[in-house]
């Protein structure tokens, strides 16, 4: 039983780390790029959904 426990675990904790290292190296390797145009992108996208709203 113990070895089910632990071969499960390992099955969790081993794609969890490697998941939370890509991450972590995304985060450390580009933090302004993929920020800056998602908010652009969504005011843009506000700014184009209000005027119509208005002209309605």
């Amino acid at each position: 039983m113990f070895r089910v426990i632990l071969i499960l675990g390992l099955l969790v904790l081993v794609p969890a780390a490697i998941v939370f290292w890509r991450m972590r190296d995304r985060t450390v390797m580009a933090p302004p790029p993929p920020s800056v145009p998602q908010k652009v992108i969504g005011t843009s996208t506000l700014n184009h959904g209000d005027p119509r709203q208005e002209k309605r």
